[in-house]
């Protein structure tokens, strides 16, 4: 296999609380066909093993670098490991994934060959045994025209998919680290959504990119019941990114997607909260956070409503008749594992 004139990819891994899945993770990098590799593992201070076997690891292969430190969250993780590496290019893999042998090669060769920024490839979602290949609408070679085209287009909404025409992810993706490195920051603070705004800095950034339209990631989902806990503050994470990117998207470009993305989010959100509200008056603070966000809510209320689900949620939302939706959706919308899962769409 060519050298790729001995360019250094660097692999970045967060890690916390992934015990039963991390040797697969790392099993699948130090198994890569391409061997030019520092691969620095994030250890973000979780309360299991994970920390002593990246130091297994790392015995074993001098590629290998561990940062321990204390709980910052993933974001803050991934930029540490960013600024620790040394490769011309950077990757990102989360823990409980895992990497086909020849990702790093294809990537590089795609990026060298074109000289791109940056290179995305697709990836199967893995959940329950099953496994299932994501492959979005954006594919090949871009240009800054370009690349400014799929953000006002299908950045964050891609109409012949129901989701994001590109997807939003740090992993499955080879960036150059100068670039990333100085969109990173722009994800910290955030809980959910951190991926999205740093691409979406980094695609604002670049001037070249490739989507390949192989799958060569792979996405394990982990089953899971939504708890009381996650939904009560779900909406707020939410608010938080799409107020970030509302700020840093000085030209607008996402302002037409920006209604359909809250509606992805919206519908299947509400219906979890009918679902597990201990009463009535727990659904209604519960929807009353939702309609005090008056500068989200704007987006959609501005949209003429696509659906009568979408006409429905509006009125209701509006004109804060909680009560009438609490009943209507208890009686309408018996808990389907389905909506749950909808949030994890991106």
């Amino acid at each position: 296999m060519p050298s790729m004139n001995g360019i250094k990819v660097s692999i970045i891994v967060p890690i916390y609380k992934v015990e039963a899945f991390l040797g697969k993770c790392l099993d699948s990098i130090v198994a890569q066909t391409y061997s030019n590799l520092e691969v620095i593992l994030v250890e973000d201070g979780g309360p299991d093993q994970c920390g002593a076997i990246c130091d297994a690891y790392a015995a074993k292969d001098s590629r290998i670098i561990v940062i321990h430190k204390g709980n910052e969250g993933v974001s803050k993780a991934r930029l540490d490991g960013c600024r620790k590496a040394t490769g011309e290019y950077v990757t990102f893999v989360d823990a409980d994934d895992y990497i086909a042998p020849n990702y790093v090669e294809t990537l590089l060769t795609e990026a060298v060959d074109g000289d791109f920024d940056m290179v995305a490839c697709q990836y199967v979602t893995l959940k329950d045994g099953l496994e299932k290949e994501d492959h979005r609408p954006v594919v090949g070679h871009f240009d800054k025209e370009g690349i400014k085209n799929i953000l006002k287009d299908s950045f964050l909404f891609d109409h012949s998919i129901g989701k994001s025409g590109i997807n939003v992810f740090l992993w499955s993706k080879l960036y150059r680290r100068d670039i990333i490195l100085d969109a990173m920051p722009h994800g910290v603070g955030l809980s959910f959504g951190e991926d999205m705004v740093i691409n979406f800095e980094m695609m604002r950034r670049i001037n070249s990119l490739s989507v390949i339209d192989q799958c060569l990631y792979y996405y394990v989902q982990h089953s899971g019941q939504v708890t009381r806990k996650q939904f009560i503050y779900q909406w707020n994470k939410y608010v938080k990114c799409w107020r970030k990117l509302i700020s840093m998207d000085e030209e607008k470009l996402l302002d037409a997607q920006m209604p359909d993305r809250i509606w992805l989010r919206l519908r299947p959100l509400v219906l979890i909260i009918c679902k597990y509200a201990d009463s009535y008056q727990d659904f209604a603070v519960r929807l009353q956070e939702i309609s005090d966000t008056k500068d989200i809510m704007a987006y959609i209320y501005r949209q003429r409503p696509r659906t009568k689900f979408q006409l429905f949620y509006r009125v209701i939302l509006r004109n804060r008749l909680f009560h009438l939706g609490f009943c209507l959706l208890r009686m309408r919308h018996p808990h389907d594992k389905k909506i749950t899962e909808s949030l994890s769409r991106s």
